[in-house]
């Protein structure tokens, strides 16, 4: 194929991936207290790296839920000056462009306005919310280009996707 300058040169590679989801919104059908609690843990994380840009309050929100799910009720005692690190609750694009300051003067507030809820709750509303992000609850499988001559006359190219335990076969011929 041509580049658009005209040349014989091939463009950019094609990356193809494979989207998964496979989360539950609903955690109360987790019914393990400590598989619950891997589950929160799993999706904070996954929190943490997710990059849905035009949902930015949403991630202040899932920081009160799992500052109530993680400390239980804000104290004005307790809970005064940096009483909680916000790289642990925020993305990192959000503290770049908020910065720490602004993350420690608002996010206590919202903290503080799930007082009485119980943890068990603000645990299973994070996951609710969590999961309502674009980038939250699925996985990414990059599909990798091989050679492969499944019939003695076909030299197509494909792209596949293995997966070791469920053995699932994506071929895409091109």
């Amino acid at each position: 194929p041509l580049s658009p300058q005209g040349s014989a040169r091939p463009g950019p590679p094609l990356v193809a991936c494979l989207r998964v989801q496979y989360y539950v919104e609903n955690g109360r059908l987790i019914s393990d207290q400590k598989a619950r609690w891997l589950y929160y843990c799993d999706l904070r994380q996954r929190v943490r790296g997710s990059r849905c840009r035009h949902r930015e309050e949403a991630y202040f929100l899932l920081a009160a839920y799992a500052l109530q799910a993680d400390l239980g009720d804000h104290s004005d005692r307790e809970h005064k000056g940096q009483y909680f690190q916000p790289q642990d609750y925020f993305p990192p694009w959000i503290i770049a462009k908020r910065g720490c300051g602004y993350i420690l003067q608002h996010a206590p507030a919202m903290h503080r306005e799930q007082r009485g809820r119980p943890a068990r709750e603000a645990l299973l509303l994070f996951i609710r919310e969590a999961c309502r992000l674009e980038d939250v609850p699925v996985h990414f499988y990059r599909l990798h280009k091989v050679r492969r001559t499944p019939r003695p006359h076909d030299t197509r190219d494909a792209i596949i996707a293995h997966f070791h335990q469920a053995c699932v076969c994506v071929f895409w011929y091109l």
